[in-house]
């Protein structure tokens, strides 16, 4: 009998047949379980159906999905999404986002980037860039940073525009892996892609740059980008106040007194209107 390891789940039967729901209702049951809490049980019972030749639907399925992911068990959700793929199901962009996501908080990101290539090559669903944040961010903190860049290059190739979100990893990153060269290449792609910056997008390179010394591409970088408003806050966390403290100590007795002082003569020595958008 289907139901026969039914024992301990009397209520949320009952309940579902109060709803005038009927407990042969694959999907309906399943859901209602999901809903309550239920759902180890939920599985079980599609496991028992699937014995008797009923399969089940593909909101099943993506619901089992997103329940497991957000209930911290990968397996069983990776377990749904094989069988799912394996009846010719549709997993949505949502499911493969939830199973990335939980992928990456576990540190499996080779099973992200396996089920990143499935995405597009079995299920045929492009990747947006929301997928790639996920992706990136979680390469970035493995340390797989030269992984993450090569991922910028499929962002270029499938026409997904990068924001702040993709910068702001990519550059903690290679700070953090001091690959500066190419940090220089992805602020000149931020430019391109005319990303706006925000305060972490423009306070990470700052400091790396003005860290090694690199205070010219630093001055560059911060008229390209184009402060929406160069004031003291601004500035201040652009560069830092340790550095700007540093920077006023290097600087020769005379008319500097204050690392404000600094900071302007450093980024903006011409016009302070041409940082402005």
């Amino acid at each position: 009998m289907v139901f026969a390891k039914l024992e301990g789940w009397v209520m949320p039967m009952m309940f579902c047949r109060s709803l005038n729901k009927p407990v042969s209702s694959l999907t309906s049951n399943a859901i209602m379980l999901l809903s309550m809490g239920y759902v180890r049980k939920a599985y079980e019972i599609i496991k028992e159906m699937e014995e008797v030749g009923m399969k089940p639907d593909s909101v099943t399925c993506n619901t089992l999905i997103a329940y497991f992911c957000n209930s911290g068990d990968l397996a069983l959700a990776l377990r749904v999404m094989k069988r799912m793929i394996k009846d010719g199901l549709v997993p949505t962009t949502a499911t493969y986002r939830a199973l990335l996501h939980a992928c990456c908080l576990n540190g499996k990101t080779k099973g992200a980037m396996k089920l990143f290539t499935d995405m597009s090559s079995i299920s045929m669903i492009p990747p947006n860039t929301i997928t790639y944040n996920i992706l990136i961010e979680s390469l970035c903190k493995n340390n797989e940073v030269k992984v993450a860049l090569s991922l910028m290059e499929d962002i270029q190739a499938n026409g997904v525009k990068p924001d702040t979100t993709t910068y702001n990893a990519l550059f903690k990153g290679m700070k953090e892996k001091n690959m500066l060269e190419d940090g220089l290449i992805q602020m000149d792609s931020k430019i391109q892609h005319a990303c706006h910056p925000d305060s972490i997008n423009m306070q990470i390179p700052s400091e790396w740059l003005s860290a090694v010394g690199e205070l010219e591409k630093l001055k560059s970088f911060v008229q390209r980008n184009k402060l929406s408003e160069p004031t003291e806050p601004a500035i201040i966390s652009i560069i830092g106040s340790e550095r700007l403290h540093q920077l006023s100590l290097e600087q020769p007795r005379g008319d500097l007194h204050t690392p404000m002082d600094v900071a302007v003569q450093v980024l903006v020595p011409l016009d302070v209107s041409s940082l402005l958008i």
